[in-house]
């Protein structure tokens, strides 16, 4: 992964990035302070940490709870973040399909989005058709061939005319938090 990130930083098209962030991407250097910090028996337990982290996400799902993907991206980049987090649930033990219904359909749930989150007609929908069934590996959500937003194909290359920062979205709250904010009694 940390060679991955790295080789996006080198990519002359996404000098929009602020070059801080590119750094990072280039050095890894929140991994290299992990491993400068914690000494092999810390990481171990960091990853028995992570792996019971798994157990309880899938076990959540299991009983009735609902997980979204849709990660904080930070100093990641766009997209790869998302599908890393994917890649995370079905490592995780989702199905991929429950991978990407975390991602789409409950994300859209949550923010309730009736517009978007599905493919049905009448929704607005931007797609990305990929090399591959992303059912069979999620690790195909990589080998992306064409995307359509608002109906119309766009260029998959990076462009460095691309300008920061985009729209800001709408602030959504959770639904605890709306009533906190509006008095309603819980």
């Amino acid at each position: 992964m940390i060679a991955e990130y790295a080789s996006y930083s080198e990519i002359p098209e996404l000098a929009y990035v602020p070059e801080p962030v590119r750094k990072d991407w280039r050095e890894a250097s929140i991994d290299k302070r992990l491993h400068e910090v914690f000494g092999p028996d810390d990481m171990r337990i960091m990853r028995d940490g992570y792996r019971r982290l798994q157990s309880f996400i899938h076990r959540f799902k299991d009983a009735g709870g609902v997980v979204l993907a849709g990660s904080d991206n930070l100093n990641g980049v766009a997209g790869l973040a998302l599908r890393r987090e994917m890649e995370a649930l079905v490592d995780a033990g989702f199905t991929p399909m429950q991978s990407l219904s975390a991602a789409t359909r409950d994300a859209a749930q949550f923010l309730r989005r009736k517009d978007i989150g599905t493919i049905e007609p009448g929704k607005k929908a931007d797609l990305i058709v990929v090399d591959g069934n992303p059912l069979s590996s999620i690790k195909n959500l990589s080998k992306i061939n064409k995307v359509f937003q608002n109906g119309r194909e766009v260029s998959t290359g990076y462009h460095r005319d691309y300008a920061l920062p985009p729209k800001r979205p709408e602030l959504v709250r959770p639904i605890y938090f709306e009533r906190l904010l509006s008095g309603e009694k819980q």
